[in-house]
């Protein structure tokens, strides 16, 4: 289970982000999905990383997030299929994360197709997997959104749970963290604007905004950009409505989010028909149909529908008005707020077209379910209409219904009536003889007039405005787009220097070098004709390493410095390139000196084509930065060569030191052994004449004194036969040293066998020690290798432990143990509980004849004829670890099949 953040703040983000290496795929998957809405092509190809390398436990919430992205797409329909199955395997896997959050999605999913059953169901889900999972920020974002998406079916309902459940003073949402705030204060900008409480709704949805854009929820940024517009022009605030807007398509535009501008741009289209601008407003309608093509039963289409209902009455098209509508209604499905908006569009367009028996059919059908609507005023629009008609079919509850608009008009802030509907009370008054009130609401009428006169006069200068607004907008808009594609240019050469430079800082040759640089100058520059020529050691000549002309391979001959004298052509002192025109000021030839400090490595040149663009300040950038990488390149290069030459004389300094000090060593083991022999037999030699002069002149020897001299002569005998031997054994240590195992078998032996023979073998002198041997080793183990040299092995580390661990100590013990090591590898342990070693005799245990027990029959070169028989012959390496009063361990990791 991966149990992720549903958003992170900014703060959260920046504090994540240094973790999210690959090398992690849970933290690399938590980035991309903190980063869906925010940055969803970064988020999907990390997505498509992570599920390369992620483990089969990250499969669900990447599933999840690929239905995040898709609606980024558009892609509506794909995921309200898909999600059921993932919300169940999320279940079944008790993921309570992945079930909330995965809920939560479903939740706006069915939201969006219109299932307002299927949506409240879902959102129930988020909201009891949020409590399970103990975590109130996903549990206060999904109740807020609940409530949000309640008030488009029952605003009384929403209104009085939101109430209940959310912080209602704004300094309080502020100060959550930014994903509640953003959830929390977008529900309670509907609550308010769907009271037509505009003006309350503007604060709640500024800090809606940006809360959303810290916490990385683009989606929530877009729609409240979109009804931020909305209010605004509501209450005739255009420039700031029309801010909103062009500020929420930037961003629709900037995250990848194209499916999300249909909003915007149905909003801006609304608001450019209340300035009277209707061709601008059609044409935003058609790009906002274009944007929702896959969508065709969301909120935005029916919104879409409205604006395009109301462009065709303005326009005094009934029918194509009427048609809109149907469709509208047709798509609303169970969201009343919508249902609503589109009968009363039809009655309009019925009314238009003189059919008011199905006007009023339609606005009691609205009536009915008035008490559900989410804008109130929907429900005056829709009673002052129906006063008219009765007025019109001389309906005795025609005043009636005027005086209740106009009482309900009053109780609504910032709300002005229609001064037709002033006029049509006052002629209903007049007609049953109140001529005094009915004089009084013609003065309103009038004053309602005048006001709107006012208001008609200040909307058409805001739409003049707002129309120098979007023209200079698009100005800045191309003049942004020229700068932003320059820009683009300008990143990608750097990215191509950046791979030149990566390129070049791994050259160690300066072959490779040159090559490079050719090849790099052909796709930078498509040069007619390039040439590197590097110079000497003296700085006195330079060779032409590599050349070409239109991609053709030339040989041009050495070139004298001093046969340079044209300045035009170089100017060794000089670090910027020069260049050659002809007597037009075309440039001819670029050529520039690679100097670094004050040495000159050589020069390059480059030639444009006769036939193609000019070359400009583009292209001596890219000569220049790619001679720097060169220059620095070649003095890399150079250092390098040096360093190994200086290297490989250390190596041979050091190679001649080792073997001073090991024939030094060698001599002096073998001086001991072969100088007791000599003197033995230098010893014997003049006895032994003595005898035989005695014999030979026949003088009487007694047979004691015989005895004697033969006792002697087999004394020195055996004393030369002992220091020949040791001599014998130190020769063949040293040839064990020197990793002389040709003679040895290769074969496929068991471990545990291989142990028990080398713990027989030593048995009666471990048990003469009081010495116990444990062996831990499964019988599974087999290996190809040499088992007559790993024998030795053991063998010598165990004597080895045997001799120098203990010094009579009691419980002393060996431990020989197996057990896996990297794949393919056995780790093969002794360890001891003996007294241990100094850190300076641990870090010496390998050196040839270094030995605690000098003069005591130690040599020194157990330790070291392990060490080359396991890395030399077995192929495996060797640590030791010990600490006085600790023991002492050997670790021995092994290749079970022998390279």
């Amino acid at each position: 289970m991966v149990s992720l953040p549903f958003f992170a703040t900014a703060a959260e983000r920046a504090a994540m982000k240094p973790m999210s290496s690959l090398k992690d795929p849970a933290q690399a998957l938590c980035w991309a999905w903190v980063q869906r809405e925010l940055a969803p092509e970064l988020a999907q190809q990390i997505a498509a990383e992570v599920a390369r390398a992620a483990l089969p436990r990250h499969g669900l919430r990447l599933a999840l997030l690929r239905l995040e992205l898709g609606l980024n797409q558009g892609r509506l329909d794909a995921a309200l299929q898909e999600a059921p199955a993932l919300l169940a395997a999320f279940s079944q896997a008790g993921d309570d994360a992945g079930q909330a959050d995965c809920s939560h999605l479903l939740a706006r999913l069915n939201e969006r197709a219109g299932n307002a059953e299927a949506t409240g169901d879902a959102f129930q889900q988020a909201l009891a997997a949020a409590k399970r999972l103990d975590d109130p920020r996903r549990h206060m974002h999904f109740e807020a959104d609940r409530l949000r998406l309640t008030l488009a079916r029952d605003r009384q309902l929403a209104s009085a749970e939101a109430f209940a459940a959310l912080p209602a003073q704004i300094e309080l949402v502020a100060a959550l963290s930014s994903d509640q705030a953003a959830a929390v204060a977008d529900a309670w900008a509907m609550h308010f604007g769907s009271g037509g409480e505009q003006a309350l709704a503007i604060p709640w949805l500024r800090l809606a905004l940006q809360a959303s854009v810290d916490a990385g929820q683009v989606r929530r940024a877009l729609t409240v950009s979109s009804n931020l517009g909305y209010f605004l022009g509501q209450i005739a605030q255009y420039s700031e409505a029309l801010q909103a807007l062009q500020q929420g398509l930037a961003l629709a535009r900037s995250s990848g989010a194209a499916a999300m501008e249909g909003g915007l741009l149905i909003n801006l289209a609304e608001l450019q028909r209340q300035l009277r601008q209707p061709e601008a407003a059609r044409e935003n309608l058609d790009l906002a149909f274009a944007a929702m093509r896959q969508l065709p039963s969301s909120r935005n289409q029916c919104t879409a529908l409205l604006t395009l209902g109301r462009l065709e009455l303005d326009a005094g098209q009934a029918e194509p008005a009427l048609a809109a509508f149907d469709a509208m209604q047709q798509q609303a499905g169970s969201r009343n707020d919508l249902l609503g908006l589109a009968r009363l569009g039809r009655a309009r367009a019925l009314a238009a077209l003189q059919r008011h028996d199905e006007a009023l059919l339609q606005l009691e059908l609205l009536s009915a379910n008035s008490h559900a609507q989410a804008l109130l005023g929907t429900e005056l629009e829709a009673m002052s209409l129906r006063a008219a008609l009765l007025q019109q079919r001389a309906d005795p509850g025609a005043l009636a219904a005027a005086e209740e608009v106009l009482r309900r008009a009053s109780e609504l802030p910032n709300h002005q009536p229609d001064p037709k509907l002033f006029e049509l009370a006052a002629q209903l008054l007049a007609e049953q003889g109140q001529f005094q009130r009915a004089y009084a609401l013609l003065c309103k009428a009038q004053q309602a007039r005048a006001q709107a006169f006012d208001a008609e006069g200040a909307r058409a200068m805001a739409g003049l405005r707002a129309r120098h607004q979007l023209e200079r907008a698009e100005r800045d808009n191309e003049h942004l787009r020229e700068q932003s594609n320059q820009l683009q240019q300008q990143l990608e050469l750097l990215d191509q220097l950046a791979a030149v430079g990566s390129e070049l800082a791994t050259a160690l040759e300066p072959s490779a070098i040159d090559e490079a640089v050719e090849l790099r100058l052909l796709q930078l520059l498509d040069p007619f004709m390039s040439a590197l020529a590097r110079s000497d050691e003296a700085q006195a000549q330079l060779l032409t390493q590599r050349a070409q002309r239109d991609g053709l391979p030339l040989a041009v001959a050495p070139v004298s410095l001093s046969e340079l004298t044209d300045p035009r052509a170089l100017a060794w002192h000089k670090q910027l390139p020069q260049r050659v025109t002809d007597s037009d000021g075309r440039l001819q030839a670029l050529h520039l000196p690679l100097m670094l400090k004050s040495r000159c490595w050589g020069l390059l040149s480059v030639w444009p084509r006769p036939d193609g663009p000019a070359w400009r300040d583009r292209e001596e950038l890219v000569l220049r930065v790619v001679g720097l990488f060169a220059v620095i390149a070649l003095a890399n290069a150079d250092s390098y060569q040096r360093l190994s030459q200086l290297q490989g004389h250390l190596l041979r300094r050091e190679r001649q030191a080792a073997l001073g000090g090991l024939v030094a060593g060698v001599a002096h083991e073998l001086n001991t052994p072969i100088g007791n022999a000599l003197l033995s037999a230098s010893s014997l030699a003049p006895a032994l004449r003595e005898v035989m002069g005695q014999l030979q002149a026949g003088e009487p020897l007694r047979r004691s004194q015989l005895q004697q001299r033969i006792g002697m002569q087999l004394d020195g005998l055996r004393l030369i036969e002992t220091s020949l031997s040791t001599a014998a054994s130190l020769v063949r240590s040293f040839k064990q040293l020197a990793g002389e195992h040709s003679e040895s078998q290769r074969a496929q032996f068991d471990l545990l066998n291989l142990a028990q023979a080398c713990a027989t073998s030593l048995g009666p002198a471990l048990r003469e020690a009081r010495v116990a041997l444990d062996l831990h080793i499964d019988s599974s183990w087999q290996m190809d290798s040499y088992p007559e040299v790993l024998g030795q092995v053991l063998l010598a580390l165990i004597d080895n432990a045997r001799l120098h661990a203990f010094d009579g100590q009691v419980d002393a013990r060996i431990t020989v143990r197996a057990q896996a090591g990297q794949p393919g590898r056995v780790l093969l342990t002794v360890v001891d509980n003996g007294r241990g070693m100094s850190e300076a005799d641990r870090q010496r245990a390998f050196e040839p004849f270094f030995t605690t027990r000098f003069g005591q029959g130690g040599s020194g070169l157990g330790l070291s004829i392990v060490l080359n028989l396991v890395e030399g012959v077995l192929g495996g390496q060797v640590t030791l670890d010990s600490a006085p009063q600790l023991g002492t361990r050997l670790r021995l990791e092994l290749p079970l099949h022998t390279p």
